[in-house]
């Protein structure tokens, strides 16, 4: 945890748990990076034709990461995506 035996021996119990708390925090957070690369890995050699890596790299710059404007959407593909979502959450339909 990084701590030496000197320090750690002025530590309350309460100052003990967070430290310990945040390096075991941490550590899940290592691992789940290091399966989530894992998880891509194995995701990517699956893929008939591999992407351009500039294409999935993110950018150092937020601002350059704009998403990209959607097409405006009718009403009546709005009406469906209403319907579609009424119905996968089990609602019924109602004449009106």
């Amino acid at each position: 945890m990084g701590i030496r035996p000197a320090e750690f021996w002025k530590l309350t119990y309460a100052e003990f748990i967070e430290i310990y708390r945040g390096h075991v925090s941490a550590h899940r957070q290592r691992i789940n990076e290091m399966l989530s690369g894992a998880w891509h890995v194995a995701a990517l050699s699956r893929q008939p034709k591999l992407p351009d890596l500039q294409s999935i790299l993110l950018s150092d710059e937020p601002d350059k990461e704009q998403e990209k404007p959607q097409p405006k959407q009718t009403s009546e593909q709005m009406f469906a995506m209403l319907r579609a979502l009424n119905a996968a959450m089990g609602g019924a339909e109602e004449e009106m």
